[in-house]
C-alpha cells in the first residue's frame, strides 16, 4: 500500500525522526563534564522513583485539593509550600537553614495567617436558580 502524503508531511515527520534519532545519540553518550546519563535498569528505576515521587504523585495531590477548596483557599494554602520543601530540606536532607530563610519563611506564615484570619465573613454562596418546572 502506498500512502502520498504532501511535501510538508515529508519535511515535518523526517525533520521528527532526525531529532528522535539526534536525542538517542545524546542520551547514549557521556555528557561534557565527564557524567553520563543513566545507563543501566537500576538507575533509571531511580529517575522513574524521583519523577514518581517528586513531580507526579504531589501534582495529582495538588489538584486533588484544589477540587476540594476553595479557590481563595487554594491561593493561600499553596504560599506555605516552600516552607514545607525548607523543613523537609532541613530534617531529611540536612540542607543549611540561613537566617535569611527562616525570615522569609516566617514572613510567609505571616501572610496565611493574616489572611486566613482578617476578619471578614466568608462570601456566601449564591442562591440556587429556581426549577423550570415551577
Amino acid at each position: 500500500m502506498t500512502i502520498r502524503c504532501s511535501t510538508t508531511t515529508r519535511t515535518v515527520v523526517g525533520g521528527t525522526n532526525r531529532r528522535v534519532r539526534h536525542l538517542v545519540r545524546l542520551l547514549r553518550r557521556p555528557t561534557g563534564d565527564g557524567d553520563a546519563l543513566p545507563a543501566g535498569r537500576a538507575e533509571w528505576g531511580i529517575v522513574l522513583g524521583i519523577t514518581l515521587v517528586s513531580t507526579v504523585v504531589p501534582h495529582l495531590l495538588f489538584y486533588e485539593g484544589v477540587s476540594r477548596l476553595a479557590a481563595s483557599r487554594v491561593g493561600v494554602v499553596s504560599t506555605v509550600e516552600p516552607v514545607v520543601t525548607v523543613t523537609l530540606g532541613a530534617l531529611l536532607l540536612a540542607e543549611p537553614v540561613t537566617p535569611a530563610v527562616i525570615g522569609g519563611g516566617g514572613l510567609v506564615l505571616a501572610e496565611v495567617v493574616l489572611v486566613q484570619t482578617d476578619g471578614r465573613e466568608a462570601v456566601p454562596e449564591a442562591p440556587a436558580p429556581p426549577d423550570a418546572e415551577e
